[in-house]
């Protein structure tokens, strides 16, 4: 159906005026700004929550926060969607000295 429809609008684009394809475009363009901020305003109390649990983290001295679905059990988040948290890749500075089994000599 999705691709019908754009098809559709791709040859009714194509026989119309510039200014009317632009006029279009325009409105649909503010219907989806619209969906969007529908979406943001009902997802707001969950970001919040979320975003609250991240500052906690930083000012408990976590280097690197992690999200952990058992604390929003409530949220009914796929378990898949979110393994368990593994430690962060320690990545070297510029400038510091890289063990010469990690270079790759072409």
């Amino acid at each position: 159906t999705y691709r019908v429809l754009v098809i559709g609008l791709v040859l009714w684009g194509s026989l119309q005026d510039l200014g009317t394809v632009f006029a279009f475009a325009d409105v649909t363009m503010g219907l989806l700004a619209i969906a969007n901020l529908i979406a943001l305003a009902l997802l707001f109390k969950v970001g919040l929550r979320l975003m609250r649990d991240y500052d906690k983290q930083i000012k408990a001295g976590v280097e690197s926060p992690v999200f952990d679905p058992k604390q929003f059990a409530d949220l009914d988040l796929d378990p898949e969607a979110w393994p368990e948290a593994t430690p962060p890749l320690k990545v070297p500075s510029i400038g510091a000295s890289v063990p010469t089994n990690v270079l790759h000599h072409r």
